[in-house]
């Protein structure tokens, strides 16, 4: 075999290796390792809001402290992302679990709390927003200007969140 045809192989065998390689990726989007977004709930179209800077809150889209940074922390086995969600409007609070059925505190952001860490698909047009912690259990909206509260996931529509850039 010639240098010619050991170097015509080598290329067909690299583009195969490539197209293999392209086939192999999740076949959700990758998420963004950090985004602002606002974060609207599919049932009132109420957004996620800092409000206080204590507890998180579900108000009218129109008002104030409803963009929320994304820091992406590590990955499910799955490939979606697992985020620590933060307030733009209060630096270093990040949102966290208080058990099923609490309203969803903003604490001082750890990275290492599992309690801090959620996991949202950035590839879906709606997601739900579960808890780290506790898988089972995402983030629900309960109407305009009330507390978010963490519950056991039903896909009820007041569990379903998009991500938008407001």
């Amino acid at each position: 075999m010639t240098i010619g045809h050991r170097a015509a192989s080598f290329a067909a065998a690299t583009s195969a290796l490539a197209g293999l390689v392209l086939f192999a990726v999740p076949a959700h989007a990758a998420p963004p390792l950090v985004a602002a977004k606002s974060v609207q709930n599919f049932a009132d179209d109420t957004n996620l809001d800092a409000y206080d800077g204590n507890q998180v809150w579900t108000r009218d889209s129109s008002l104030g402290y409803q963009v929320w940074l994304f820091n992406q922390v590590e990955t499910t086995p799955e490939g979606t992302g697992v985020y620590t969600i933060s307030s733009t409007t209060f630096p270093n609070t990040c949102i966290q679990d208080a058990g099923t059925g609490a309203p969803v505190t903003q604490q001082p952001c750890d990275r290492n709390k599992l309690s801090q860490r959620w996991v949202v698909d950035f590839g879906q047009e709606q997601t739900t927003i579960a808890s780290y912690k506790n898988l089972d259990e995402v983030l629900q909206g309960n109407g305009v200007d009330t507390p978010v509260t963490l519950v056991p996931a039903n896909k009820a529509p007041n569990q379903i969140w998009s991500l938008y850039d407001k």
